[in-house]
């Protein structure tokens, strides 16, 4: 993901990645999403299905 990381002292609201991902919905702007585990050694936290996306 290019840009910088988002400053976790003062982290952006909902999604701490949105401000430079390219599939952030509004949703993402207001909410932040809920960690999942996908396989045993796999997690995520994001509202979009990127595989979709591709």
């Amino acid at each position: 993901m290019p840009g910088q990381p988002p400053d976790l002292s003062d982290p952006p609201p909902g999604c701490p990645f949105h401000p430079r991902c390219r599939f952030a919905e509004a949703r993402c702007r207001s909410e932040r999403p809920p960690l999942e585990q996908i396989t045993d050694n796999h997690w995520k936290a994001c509202w979009v299905d990127t595989d979709a996306k591709r």
